[in-house]
């Protein structure tokens, strides 16, 4: 499970990975040699092409309470909440 993010405004103490990592996709594969740290969950691969911010949610779980509704609207799709007050 990896957790992979594009947006360098919601990192911090972004660097040389000691170990790259592949990922594949629609568009083929993309090395990522780069990570950061991500404030209240810990440290993510960072890959500045990239479109979208990844939280795998078996990490999440690792670190986090979540709750899984089994009822899901759109909205809800496109947007993750991580309460860390729990």
């Amino acid at each position: 499970m990896v957790d992979v993010f594009c947006n360098p405004r919601l990192l911090t103490n972004i660097r040389d990975a000691k170990r790259t990592l592949t990922l594949y996709c629609n568009v083929g594969k993309s090395i990522i040699s780069k990570k950061g740290d991500l404030k209240g969950y810990g440290t993510v691969m960072y890959y500045p092409d990239g479109i979208v911010n990844i939280l795998s949610l078996h990490n999440v779980q690792k670190k986090h309470n979540v709750q899984k509704k089994h009822k899901v609207t759109v909205e809800q799709i496109n947007t993750v909440t991580i309460n860390t007050d729990l």
